[in-house]
């Protein structure tokens, strides 16, 4: 394996205590079963000069796993919900996906 961060990721999504199993479908393609880390986060949004909260999921795929960014509409389905993908930025060392999703229950 490569550096420490590398292995830092590896570990992150491999540890028994956070990361989930998910089955990732990148929109029109093939599902894959690998781990993420899911966490709800409600992100301060200025809305016409006003200040209100937007809920929403964030989902971090590792790239080692995903290797291309994940598309708009994608989903990624843990067992009680399926995450839409509504945009992705790289994470910590461009060894993660952070996925902006929005949830719905299954």
């Amino acid at each position: 394996m490569g550096d420490a961060f590398e292995q830092a990721t590896a570990v992150m999504f491999a540890g028994p205590h956070g990361p989930r199993d998910v089955t990732y479908t990148p929109a029109g393609g093939v599902p894959v079963h690998t781990r993420a880390l899911i966490t709800a986060h409600d992100p301060d949004v200025t809305l016409l000069g006003a200040n209100v909260r937007s809920p929403g999921w964030e989902v971090r795929l590792a790239v080692a796993a995903v290797p291309l960014e994940p598309p708009k509409d994608s989903t990624i389905t843990d067992g009680t919900r399926t995450y839409t993908v509504r945009s992705v930025k790289h994470g910590d060392h461009r060894l993660q996906w952070v996925c902006d999703c929005r949830a719905v229950p299954n």
